[in-house]
């Protein structure tokens, strides 16, 4: 099962090294990071775990895309997305690539 962790949010990049390159928790090293889980035939599932963190919509629609992507993989792995609570960018990003939604029994929802 891969962990997908974006509770803390995705920036669209951060700063690097002097030497420059991609960084771990930038936008575009998570959309190489699924595009290799989309060819990973061992991936049998992938928990997403969604916060309060801010996220644009446009960055929560790509990463659904690419999360569907996953899903319809040969080897077909199940998309889960937890969070606590949502607002309609992580809702609408669980909508878009999310099999099951889970949510706590203390937590919300918020559509604005």
């Amino acid at each position: 099962v891969a962990l997908l962790d974006l509770r803390n949010g995705v920036p669209e990049r951060t700063n690097s090294g002097l030497l420059g390159g991609v960084s771990p928790t930038s936008f575009s090293h998570l959309l190489l990071s699924l595009a290799a889980l989309k060819h990973n035939s061992r991936v049998r599932g992938v928990l997403v775990r969604l916060g309060t963190a801010s996220t644009s919509l446009a960055r929560a629609e790509e990463i659904g895309r690419q999360l569907r992507a996953i899903a319809s993989a040969p080897s077909r792995p199940r998309i889960v997305c937890n969070g606590n609570a949502y607002d309609s960018r992580t809702l609408w990003l669980a909508s878009e690539g999310c099999d099951e939604l889970w949510l706590s029994p203390s937590g919300t929802g918020e559509l604005t």
